[in-house]
């Protein structure tokens, strides 16, 4: 056994970031960044069968959507327990891809894109920095271009002053081509409160667009209202590391 103490949180995805006390070397888990791509690669999802086992339960990538109200959250159809909230989703490679949640049609993941990145900011800032362009942005399949399409632009939003418009394609963003949703939120989430440089196609024109938009910061309130639940920054948890704990490495 070895203590661990909660030094930041986010109620919105509903993940901890836990310093370890332990006079033994922790194993670090290798991690995989998904790409929101379709893949029929079989996963893993923790559960235990009993207190002494942990165990494994295989499945696949699932296209049904998850009715959690963090519609980060993507879905496998490995069969879990609750025992398994917050155990490590891995690929068939061995590497983590995202944290489990618990559901009884199959298993809703948080991406380890958008996990490790709340780590990122949890160690520079002490919480997570969440970015807000006001807009409603989803992948494109498409076999000829590349990028996230809009589906949705709030009227006076970040996004709908920088004039983007519904339909939409967001090509580049940042200096970075975006290939995904994860993608985009990876680049946004490092330039809060900055402005960015955005290329998008014009569905109506077909025109190429240069654009500069700021990313604003909404309030973590917004999202969950924790007025009625307890800080839990102080208390002090333990933990079998054993079978509990994986960690991050290169963040």
């Amino acid at each position: 056994m070895c203590q661990g103490k909660v030094f930041a949180y986010d109620f919105h995805y509903n993940i901890a970031a836990i310093k370890i006390e332990s006079d033994e070397p922790l194993p670090i888990a290798s991690l995989k960044l998904l790409d929101d791509s379709i893949s029929l690669d079989p996963t893993i999802g923790r559960y235990f069968e009993n207190s002494n086992f942990l165990m494994a339960a295989p499945g696949k990538f699932s296209l049904e959507s998850c009715d959690f109200d963090c519609k980060e959250l993507s879905r496998v159809t490995c069969e879990i327990t609750k025992c398994g909230i917050g155990g490590p989703l891995i690929n068939r490679h061995g590497q983590v891809i995202g944290v489990n949640f618990y559901d009884e049609l199959g298993t809703p993941f948080l991406p380890i894109n958008i996990a490790s990145k709340c780590l990122e900011h949890f160690k520079k800032y002490g919480r997570f920095c969440r970015p807000w362009l006001g807009m409603l942005v989803t992948n494109l399949f498409s076999a000829k271009i590349y990028g996230v399409i809009v589906e949705e632009v709030i009227q006076g939003s970040p996004a709908d002053c920088a004039g983007i418009c519904q339909d939409d394609v967001i090509i580049q963003c940042g200096g970075k081509f975006v290939q995904s949703v994860l993608d985009f939120f990876g680049v946004i989430s490092d330039k809060v409160r900055e402005y960015v440089e955005v290329v998008v196609l014009r569905k109506k024109s077909g025109a190429y667009l240069n654009l500069t938009i700021v990313v604003d910061e909404i309030d973590a309130d917004k999202f969950n209202n924790s007025d009625s639940v307890p800080m839990i920054a102080e208390d002090k948890i333990q933990l079998n590391y054993k079978a509990r704990i994986w960690s991050f490495d290169h963040l």
